[in-house]
């Protein structure tokens, strides 16, 4: 690296005064991004301070900034910046001869897994662990002509940006898997989703109306005893064990009660549990059916138990209902706080209103919503895991193209080509 740097050192090793203004732009290790230089917490130094940090440091657009101290340690980005600058010793800054080595493939190959590993093995310290500049002058630097590094270079750019599109839009699909669940609960609790189940089975199309209250045969608040991680006490379901719909037992409390206290608050199947206070409003409201596996649980005083009336309504109903986005804008409406903590009483969920199919629409409903949730949660895992290979296959790209395997030169002619491997398919392969 020293062979093929003009300038390898760091910034200053004493932290100067700094203040979010001023003349001079402060970089240190939080600044450096995989993604770029992040200026959203930036500071200043004066420029007499900037002065003597540049003298040692001068930091120009395109040279190397490296991460040396720190949990970030390895982290290489191109300075994008026209104007000066002073740094902190957490970076480094490698000016390579440009008659030798390309800024870009520096950064590339400095952020490549192998290079990762050997210079991250070289960290000293206790405390804060760091590479110091001998380790990085020392570290071995392949050297391909720089016409081939330049063909490195924009091959990697080009297969980057089209993982980068790739990722991007992968990354939306949770997003879209929401809304496309908030279509379907709409569609369901308007009688829009069984219209075709209604022709076929000659049901009509009147929905009454009716509140909560009507369909309840016990609204309860739960018990304010408090828990804790004992587990051979009696279980409680809290606000955490409500997640998604369903319940959670994976954080479990647990407390001792009386027998009047179980007889009044134990928990049975078709229960529907529903967070009646949050800070976040978007929870409040948010519900859960209970199941045979929780039968005999308690549950805590942010939830509220309502029991409903089954030869009116089935519980698995009334909890997509819940979900539905009217009924979510009339809970928000009543349990908006400035307080900071947002609240729904019992009174006030028994005067929601509910339109209340037939109880064969209401399983019809209940079926063709958790058949297409589950589809459309599969989607999101395989999206999650694609995110994932992503990035696995964005650092053997880079693994290769230091192996020398991204490009290489045609001996026929002397010229540089750039070459996929077969294994590799050409940009916009599925194979790729």
């Amino acid at each position: 690296m020293a062979e093929a740097c003009e300038k390898i050192t760091d910034g200053t090793h004493h932290s100067p005064p700094n203040r979010p203004r001023g003349a001079f732009k402060y970089i240190t290790a939080k600044n450096i991004r995989p993604s770029g230089l992040d200026l959203t917490d930036i500071s200043y130094v004066d420029a007499d301070v900037h002065a003597e940090i540049f003298s040692r440091c001068p930091v120009e657009k395109g040279d190397v900034l490296y991460i040396k101290d720190g949990v970030t340690t390895g982290v290489a980005i191109n300075n994008p910046l026209e104007e000066p600058f002073s740094m902190l010793s957490s970076v480094a800054l490698l000016k390579p001869d440009r008659r030798l080595l390309d800024e870009s493939f520096l950064r590339y190959w400095l952020n490549s897994p192998e290079t990762v590993a050997s210079l991250v093995g070289r960290m000293t310290g206790s405390a804060i662990r760091r590479l110091t500049l001998t380790s990085i002058s020392n570290q071995a630097i392949p050297l391909p002509p720089i016409a081939e590094q330049r063909l490195i270079v924009k091959k990697l750019k080009t297969l980057n940006a089209y993982l980068s599109s790739g990722r991007a839009e992968l990354e939306r699909i949770p997003l879209l898997a929401r809304r496309y669940k908030e279509v379907l609960l709409d569609a369901a609790v308007t009688g829009r989703l069984t219209m075709e189940w209604r022709r076929l089975n000659g049901v009509g199309s009147h929905w009454p109306r009716a509140a909560l209250g009507s369909l309840a045969q016990d609204v309860r608040y739960g018990t304010a005893v408090k828990c804790s991680y004992a587990p051979e006490k009696t279980p409680v379901l809290r606000i955490p064990n409500i997640s998604s719909g369903r319940i959670d037992t994976n954080d479990l409390k647990h407390a001792a009660f009386d027998r009047n206290e179980i007889e009044k608050l134990a928990l049975r199947a078709g229960d529907l549990l529903v967070i009646r206070s949050n800070g976040s409003v978007s929870l409040v409201g948010r519900t859960a059916v209970a199941t045979s596996a929780v039968e005999g649980y308690l549950f805590a005083g942010y939830l509220i138990r309502i029991r409903l009336d089954q030869e009116q309504v089935r519980p698995t109903y009334i909890n997509l209902a819940f979900a539905a986005s009217s009924t979510r804008s009339m809970i928000e409406s009543l349990a908006r706080s400035t307080s900071g903590v947002n609240n729904i009483n019992s009174e006030q969920l028994k005067s929601l209103i509910f339109a209340v199919p037939g109880l064969a629409e209401q399983d019809e409903i209940a079926r063709v919503l958790e058949e297409a949730f589950e589809e459309v949660d599969k989607v999101v895992i395989e999206a999650q895991s694609a995110v994932r290979q992503i990035a696995h296959l964005n650092r053997s790209i880079l693994s290769r193209a230091f192996r020398g395997e991204l490009v290489r030169q045609n001996a026929s002619n002397g010229a540089v080509n750039v070459r996929f491997q077969k294994d590799a398919g050409p940009p916009g392969d599925s194979s790729a």
